[in-house]
């Protein structure tokens, strides 16, 4: 039931996203601090609480990333392949070295302590998206300047 009530919110958040204007970077640093959240309930071992954890955990904690990506897209227009590369490396690292991580303090440690850690790491995750999101906008003219100087060098 997570995993299909996660699918459905991430194409509800796609079809908003194709529809509504916002502010989506920090709808992706709610989502991924929510889901962050949801996520210490996992470790907790009582089942009610698990069920919670798994639902919203799939609903926000895993539906970020496509979102992020049109964020990141809808924010360097002309630039969406440099700047996606970049995040999308970002992702992958993640998700090539998070399981790894998470076996590696389950061993160590229990489940417990690799799900708070998961949720620490998720909430950090989202202040430091808030966090990039200023930086880029206060930095955005100089690096759009940038990239037209650079253009215009090509033509």
């Amino acid at each position: 039931m997570a995993s299909g009530l996660g699918a459905l919110a991430r194409v509800v958040a796609g079809w908003l996203a194709d529809r509504v204007r916002t502010r989506w970077l920090l709808v992706v640093a709610a989502q991924m601090s929510l889901g962050g959240l949801s996520y210490a309930l996992l470790g907790t071992g009582v089942e009610a609480l698990i069920a919670i954890g798994a639902v919203v955990g799939y609903c926000t904690g895993w539906a970020w990333a496509g979102l992020s990506t049109y964020a990141i897209t809808r924010m360097h227009h002309g630039m969406a392949a440099q700047a996606t590369s970049i995040t999308q490396g970002g992702m992958g690292m993640g998700a090539a070295l998070g399981p790894l991580a998470f076996g590696a303090v389950v061993s160590a440690g229990s489940y417990a302590v690799a799900w708070t850690a998961t949720a620490a790491l998720a909430v950090v995750g989202g202040l430091v998206i808030v966090l990039g999101r200023h930086l880029l906008l206060r930095d955005r003219p100089a690096l759009v300047a940038a990239h037209r100087r650079r253009a215009a060098a090509r033509a």
